[in-house]
């Protein structure tokens, strides 16, 4: 029972991480997390400070109402936090191919926390990297290609607070602009990071299409299938 619990709320966790990569509101929790230029053990634990306001707290509901007591919920939760941990390095290789093919690792983490176009929104698993194989959002490590950590947009400062808050300042910002639609107000909040009413900024999409139309020879390998 329990790990079944383990596995259903791994696969909550997948959808959880890639709403937070997909939508700005929840981004806007997740950004510390990626907001070091650094990888190692220390960066795991950037933890959200304002979780809470996105709400994703309620797709654990679904377990709680197929029978799992939700203390047990919270303690397979818990359980998937501490496996992250110790793949927030670089120290460690990639691992035997079979380890590789089901469970997520150091490599498959690092290219997570790339912000480089081919490595952008991609290994979104928390503790099986088979969610993203199956979803389509698997990208490998590739040799030839050191992930570069960080935003796409680094924020330049050690102010916890501001780390913490900057992408609520932004979106408040945005979503008071003048002059604005009530539709875009509401995607300034929603739509994905790098969203805007005018085209001036990029989202990942935009990001992986202009690599491409600069080094096309790059179509058809990983990160830009």
């Amino acid at each position: 029972m329990v790990l079944l619990c383990f596995v259903l709320d791994d696969f909550r966790y997948y959808w959880v991480h890639r709403f937070g990569h997909r939508i700005r509101w929840v981004w806007a929790s997740h950004v510390n997390h990626h907001s070091s230029q650094h990888y190692n053990l220390t960066t795991a634990l950037r933890q959200t400070w304002t979780g809470t306001f996105t709400f994703m707290m309620v797709v654990r509901a679904p377990l709680i109402l197929l029978g799992f007591h939700p203390a047990m919920v919270l303690f397979v939760g818990g359980l998937n936090l501490i496996y992250q941990f110790w793949i927030h390095t670089e120290a460690i290789g990639k691992l035997p191919r079979w380890v590789e093919a089901i469970m997520n690792t150091p490599s498959h983490h690092r290219v997570h926390h790339g912000r480089n176009p081919r490595y952008l929104d991609a290994n979104y698993a928390g503790v099986f990297i088979i969610w993203d194989r199956i979803f389509g959002t698997f990208v490998p490590e590739l040799d030839s290609e050191k992930p570069d950590y960080g935003l796409v947009q680094n924020i330049g400062t050690f102010n916890p607070i501001r780390v913490a808050f900057h992408e609520w300042v932004g979106i408040w910002k945005d979503v008071t602009r003048r002059g604005l639609s009530l539709k875009d107000r509401l995607l300034y909040a929603v739509a994905p990071p790098g969203w805007s009413h005018d085209g001036s900024r990029d989202t990942s999409e935009a990001i992986k299409a202009k690599h491409l139309a600069r080094t096309p020879e790059d179509k058809g390998t990983p990160g830009f299938t």
